[in-house]
C-alpha cells in the first residue's frame, strides 16, 4: 500500500533511474569505441551482481510508474505525510528526506560532491535508526516542539538530489573497477540504502488507518483461503554439520561492512519446520493466548511495550510451543538459517527480508539473496519487515555465540532462557567500549588534571595557538573532550564551547565538574587547573557516537582522541563540516599510526597543514587551517 497523496515515485524512482543510468553509462564502456563491439567481459559484473530478470522487473516497474502518473489528480491531505504511524519512528516526512539526504552526506564525503545542496535538510534527514525512547529525534535531539518543512519543500529537494546524480553519473570519471576502496561505493551505498528504506517504509504504511491509504495501480491482493487445506506443518530432522558465515571481500556488489569475514560454525543435527510458519499456524500461536503471555516476553520488549502502549509485543517470540508440541521451538538463528540454506532450505522466494532473533533476543536480521553469497545486516528489533521464518528445535545442545565486552563484565556465568548449553562468549571489537570502566576514568581524571607535562603543554598550547594565528573567540569545538579540562580552558577565551565525546562515563564526570564550578565548589582534587577566569555557563557537553549534521562550524576545532576511535578516518573526513571557512583545526594525538600524511590524505583538499610540532613527550600536534 501507499499513502493516498504520495506517488511511488518518490520513494524509489531515484533508485531505479540511477540503476537504468548506470546500466547505460557501464554498457557504453564495455563497448569498443572503435570496433563497436562489445568487450568479451562486461565492465558492469564488477560493479553489482543483477539478473537479466531483475533487470526487466525493474523496468517493468518504471512502466507501471508512469502509468501511475495519469491518474486523476485529487487534492492533497499533506497531514497524512507528518503522521507517525509508530512511536519509535519518525513521521513519514522524514523518510522522504532521508534516503535522498544520504546520497548527498556520502558522495560528499567521498569527494565526488563538493558542495551541499540545501544543508539546513541535510541536516534534519541525517539520522533515522536508534530512535529508542529516551532519544527519538523529535523530543531528544531536536528539542521536543520540532517543526518538519513542507511536503513540496522535501519533494523539491529530491529532485534537485535526482538531477545532481543523473549529471554526476553523466559526467564524472568512472573507475573500475568499483572496490569499497572508489569513490562510487558511495553511490551504491545510496541505492542499497533507499531499497531497505522502501522495505521498512512499506511497512510503517500498513501501520497507518486505512483511511490514510489508497491501492496502488495494478495492486492484486493475495488469496484469502488456499484451495487446499495447508494441513500439519510437521518437523523434519535436518543432520548436523558445518556452515561457513561470511562474505569475500571481492564479491561483485554492494556489502555493508558487518556482512565481510569469515566464521566456520558448528551445527548439531536439529529439526525444522517442514514449510514456513503459515498464516493459520500463527493465528493459532495468537489465538492459545500465549502471544500475551508476559512471561515469554524478553526485558527489553516489555520497556518498549511501556513506550508504545501495547498489551503485546509486535515482533516475533523467539521461543514458544508450537501446535501444541512438548518440545520447545524457536525461531531461526543465523548460523541455522544459513545451514539450511546451504542445503536448499529455508529462503522465501517472494521476500529477500528475514528475521532472526539472536541468542539475546535484541537484533533483526535482513537477508539478501545472491548467488554465491548473503547479505547480513543487523538492525533494531522495532524496524519492522515483511518476513517469513521457519522454526527450528535441537535434540541436544543448542550451540549459543554471545557477543559481549568482557572488561565490563564481572561475572561471566551467563545464562539465556530456554537454551540447555553453555554460552560462548564472543569478545566484541569495538574497543570504544574499554572506555566505559570505573579504571579507565579514573586514568583521564589523572592526565587531565594531575600529570603535570600535559596539562601545562594543553594550557600553552591554546594559548599560543590563539595568540598566533589570531584566531576568532566566538565558538570553539572539541571531539575527544573527555573529562573536559580542554573544554574549560577554552572557555576562559571563547564565548561558547561544545565538548564532545562518545564515553558516557567522561561526560558525565565532565557535567558534574561543571556543576562543581558554576556554583563554586571547586575541589583540591583538581589542584592543577586554574578555575579563575572559567564560564562553566557557556560550556555544552554532548555524548555523540559520530558527527552530526547539527553540530555547526566553529572558529576553532581541538581534536584530541585519534587513538580511542575504532575508525578514525570516519571522524577526519567530517571535520570539513565543522570549520568555519578560514578557520583553525587543532589536531593532538599520541598515536604513532596515525600520522599527519595520513591525517592530510583523510582531511583531502580542505585544510592547509601550518605547522606540526612535539608536546609534552609523546604528543603530536597538527595545525590546520580550513580553506
Amino acid at each position: 500500500m501507499v499513502t493516498k497523496h504520495i506517488s511511488s515515485k518518490h520513494q524509489s524512482s531515484i533508485t531505479q533511474v540511477l540503476l537504468n543510468q548506470l546500466s547505460d553509462r557501464l554498457e557504453s564502456l564495455n563497448t569498443n569505441q572503435t570496433t563497436g563491439r562489445k568487450r568479451k567481459r562486461p565492465l558492469s559484473s564488477t560493479v553489482f551482481a543483477l539478473t537479466s530478470k531483475q533487470w526487466k522487473q525493474l523496468k517493468d516497474e518504471e512502466k507501471a510508474e508512469k502509468e501511475e502518473k495519469k491518474k486523476a489528480n485529487k487534492k492533497r491531505d499533506e497531514q497524512d505525510f507528518y503522521k507517525c504511524p509508530d512511536r519509535l519512528r519518525l513521521p513519514l516526512i522524514f523518510y522522504i528526506g532521508h534516503t535522498a539526504t544520504l546520497y548527498i552526506n556520502k558522495l560528499s564525503l567521498a569527494g565526488l560532491v563538493r558542495m551541499q545542496i540545501n544543508p539546513g535538510l541535510e541536516a534534519m534527514f541525517e539520522t533515522g535508526v536508534d530512535e529508542m525512547s529516551w532519544d527519538d529525534t523529535e523530543n531528544y535531539r531536536l528539542g521536543g516542539a520540532y517543526k518538519w518543512p513542507a511536503l513540496k519543500d522535501v519533494l523539491d529537494y529530491r529532485k534537485q538530489v535526482y538531477e545532481l546524480l543523473i549529471n554526476l553519473i553523466n559526467s564524472a570519471s568512472l573507475e573500475m573497477p568499483i572496490t569499497m576502496e572508489s569513490k562510487w561505493w558511495s553511490l551504491f551505498m545510496g541505492i542499497e540504502h533507499e531499497r531497505m528504506h522502501i522495505e521498512t517504509s512499506s511497512v510503517l504504511l500498513r501501520q497507518m488507518p486505512v483511511t490514510m491509504l489508497q491501492r496502488p495501480l495494478n495492486w492484486k491482493y493475495g488469496p484469502r483461503y488456499a484451495e487446499k487445506p495447508a494441513g500439519t506443518n510437521k518437523f523434519v530432522k535436518v543432520p548436523g554439520g558445518e556452515v561457513k558465515i561470511g562474505k569475500p571481500v571481492a564479491f561483485p556488489s554492494y556489502g555493508w561492512d558487518n556482512e565481510y569475514g569469515e566464521l566456520v560454525l558448528s551445527v548439531p543435527e536439529f529439526e525444522c519446520s517442514k514449510y514456513l510458519v503459515t498464516n493459520k499456524d500463527f493465528m493459532g500461536f495468537v489465538r492459545s493466548g500465549a502471544y500475551s503471555c508476559r512471561e515469554m516476553w524478553t526485558k527489553e520488549v516489555k520497556g518498549v511495550n511501556l513506550v508504545v502502549g501495547l498489551t503485546y509485543p509486535v515482533t516475533v517470540i523467539a521461543t514458544f510451543n508450537h501446535m501444541n508440541s512438548q518440545k520447545k521451538s524457536r525461531t531461526s538463528t543465523e548460523q541455522y538459517l544459513m545451514f539450511l540454506r546451504c542445503l536448499g532450505i529455508g529462503l522465501l522466494k517472494s521476500t529477500t527480508m528475514k528475521q532472526r532473533p539472536s541468542a539475546h533476543g535484541r537484533v533483526q536480521i535482513i537477508v539478501s539473496q545472491l548467488k554465491q553469497s548473503i547479505t547480513v545486516c543487523e538492525v533494531q528489533r522495532h524496524f519492522y519487515q515483511h518476513t517469513g521464518f521457519r522454526l527450528v528445535r535441537s535434540s541436544g545442545e543448542t550451540p549459543v555465540r554471545l557477543l559481549v565486552f568482557t572488561y565490563l563484565i564481572k561475572d561471566r556465568s551467563i545464562v539465556v532462557p530456554n537454551v540447555n548449553s553453555k554460552v560462548a562468549l564472543i569478545e566484541s571489537m569495538n574497543t570504544q567500549f574499554q572506555y566505559e570502566t570505573e579504571e579507565t576514568l579514573a586514568a583521564e581524571l589523572d592526565k587531565e588534571y594531575h600529570q603535570p607535562d600535559y596539562c601545562n603543554a594543553l594550557c600553552c598550547l591554546i594559548d599560543n595557538v590563539i595568540m598566533k594565528y589570531d584566531i576568532k573567540t566566538a565558538s570553539a569545538l572539541v571531539f575527544g573532550c573527555g573529562v573536559g579540562r580542554s573544554s574549560f580552558e577554552l572557555s576562559k577565551q571563547f564565548n561558547k564551547v561544545v565538548g564532545i565525546d562518545y564515553c558516557g562515563r567522561f561526560i558525565d564526570a565532565a557535567k558534574r565538574i561543571q556543576t562543581k564550578i558554576a556554583h563554586g565548589q571547586f575541589t583540591d582534587g583538581l589542584h592543577l587547573m586554574d578555575p579563575t577566569d572559567i564560564e562553566a555557563s557557556c560550556i555544552e557537553f554532548k555524548q555523540l557516537t559520530w558527527i552530526p549534521k547539527e553540530v555547526s562550524p566553529t572558529d576553532l576545532v581541538l581534536f584530541e582522541f585519534l587513538e580511542r576511535l575504532n575508525n578514525p578516518k570516519a571522524w577526519i573526513c567530517r571535520l570539513w563540516e565543522c570549520v568555519k571557512p578560514n578557520s583553525f583545526l587543532i589536531i593532538l594525538t599520541c598515536s604513532t599510526q596515525c600520522t599527519t600524511s595520513w591525517i592530510q590524505s583523510c582531511l583531502l583538499q580542505w585544510f592547509t597543514l601550518q605547522e606540526r610540532m612535539e608536546v609534552a613527550g609523546s604528543y603530536t600536534v597538527s595545525i590546520w587551517q580550513r580553506q
